[in-house]
């Protein structure tokens, strides 16, 4: 007998509705926290699409305004599948972790005084935090970008641990060197060694002007936490938030491997014979994008390959040069010119 058939539609929909209840009533922090942002997104989709819908009504050209509404409509519905991939991604990140609730334990005294690194405290092998240390690196199809990061001596201070400042500075058009991001990482180092993440002040640029400060976070403000962005001793297999500032910054990392060799070498950097550390990063607001970074002990990044739709983007990330202080890397003139006049307190002589 179909027990469904004697229900009536009302009670029907309640049971459902305790069935779906109770399925969720299953489901641990990490997955319910991937539903949430989904049902974000699609709210935001819809507020989207209604805003769209009210400039189309005032369009005076029928033609225009019912092609205006098609665009609308299809709009949503990409934005739709976005927010259903990025809760696919957040999923894979849960099975990776366990379904539990992101909050890492965080004691001051597990902290090391950021000065005494490369003194009275070793490095971590993958990740200097040491200042002065400097990687220049170049990127894009045409190796027409260029990225500088740079340890400062300066601190800030994020739940009771002063975290080391490192400055990375973005410039795209080759050696016209205009400026596209100027961002300001903090890092603490754990007893262990692991590097973890405190946060960032990212300004993001335009023809020369400042448009937003779009990926900024700092711990332990409006439910940010911070996460391990170099372990110490990476095993393969090893997975790990490296930032959680939901809808803003949700980094993933999982090693892949501990002597890997990439296809290609870059020159003064190879991995062989002794292998990198290669790392897979994701972050779910870009589910189709993904990068494979090396890093070389006792040297740190050596390079990135970009994965879209799990076919490699032309082009890669490659270090160009590292050095214990700026000069030892950075010798264009125009290149100095340029870090000057988008940090002065920091690059200026």
């Amino acid at each position: 007998m179909n027990v469904a058939r004697l229900l009536t539609g009302s009670a029907l929909s309640v049971l459902l509705a305790l069935a779906s209840t109770a399925a969720l009533a299953q489901e641990g922090p990490c997955i319910t926290t991937a539903r949430d942002m989904a049902k974000a997104c699609r709210n935001d989709a819809d507020e989207e699409e209604h805003i769209a819908e009210a400039i189309c009504r005032n369009i005076g050209n029928a033609a225009d305004r019912s092609q205006c509404f098609d665009d609308a409509d299809a709009t949503k519905d990409e934005e739709e599948a976005l927010c259903n991939d990025s809760r696919d991604n957040r999923f894979e990140v849960c099975d990776a972790l366990g379904d539990t609730r992101y909050n890492p334990p965080w004691r001051p005294a597990d902290y090391v005084d950021p000065d005494d690194v490369g003194d009275t405290v070793a490095e971590n092998p993958y990740l200097s935090l040491v200042p002065g240390r400097t990687q220049l690196i170049v990127a894009g199809e045409d190796s027409d970008e260029t990225v500088v990061e740079y340890v400062t001596a300066e601190t800030k201070r994020f739940g009771g641990v002063d975290c080391r400042v490192v400055k990375a500075v973005e410039f795209e058009g080759g050696t016209d060197y205009d400026l596209t991001e100027l961002t300001d990482d903090w890092y603490a180092q754990h007893v262990n060694g692991d590097i973890w993440y405190c946060g960032e002040l990212a300004r993001n640029y335009e023809d020369g002007d400042l448009v937003d400060l779009d990926g900024s976070f700092r711990a332990f403000q409006e439910g940010a936490k911070p996460g391990i962005v170099m372990p110490a001793a990476p095993q393969i297999g090893d997975a790990y938030r490296q930032e959680w500032a939901l809808d803003e910054a949700e980094d993933f990392g999982e090693v892949l491997d501990t002597a890997g060799v990439p296809d290609e070498e870059v020159a003064g950097f190879e991995c062989a014979p002794g292998g990198c550390l290669v790392v897979f990063e994701s972050n779910p607001d870009e589910p189709d994008v993904y990068e494979n970074k090396y890093f070389l002990m006792g040297t740190g990044f050596v390079q990135a390959i970009e994965f879209e739709d799990d076919v490699q983007v032309p082009g890669r990330e490659e270090l160009v040069c590292v050095g214990d202080t700026l000069e030892s890397c950075v010798t264009d003139a125009d290149l100095l010119d340029a870090l000057c006049e988008a940090d002065p307190a920091t690059f200026c002589p």
